[in-house]
């Protein structure tokens, strides 16, 4: 039987782990339809698709070594994801959230308030800043 404490931490894994992928499939526009009298030239993709792919390949390898406690990998997917999108909130919050699984809570705050900047509204940003500053006052 798992105490209160640990089932509590599973809770907030899995929160951590599953609501940002929801969020980042959920904000993706489906692609309009072309009619096909317009399909007579082959459209090529944005640039911005290939960035939107691999931001979302990065965010992904990030939660797999973060599931796997393989905590400086996930930092290091999260910081290149922040990289390609500077102002990706859940990035940001993904980027903290690591870095307080490495036990760096100094080093996560930044990356929650940056995540609150872009979106205010974001609750889990919210409370994963409290955590880590509430951790940061008890040192």
């Amino acid at each position: 039987m798992q105490t209160p404490n640990r089932t509590w931490a599973l809770y907030v894994s899995i929160a951590v782990l599953v609501f940002p992928l929801v969020y980042l499939v959920l904000k993706n526009k489906p692609m309009e339809a072309v009619e096909p009298e317009k399909q007579q030239t082959v459209i090529q993709p944005p640039v911005s698709d290939s960035v939107e792919v691999r931001f979302q390949s990065l965010v992904a390898a990030g939660l797999t070594a973060l599931n796997a406690k393989n905590y400086m990998e996930s930092i290091r997917s999260f910081q290149t994801a922040v990289n390609l999108k500077p102002g990706n909130d859940v990035a940001l919050n993904d980027l903290g959230f690591a870095w307080c699984q490495q036990g760096d809570f100094a080093q996560a705050v930044p990356y929650f308030k940056q995540a609150l900047a872009a979106n205010p509204n974001f609750q889990l940003a919210k409370n994963n800043l409290a955590w880590a500053e509430g951790v940061l006052k008890k040192k």
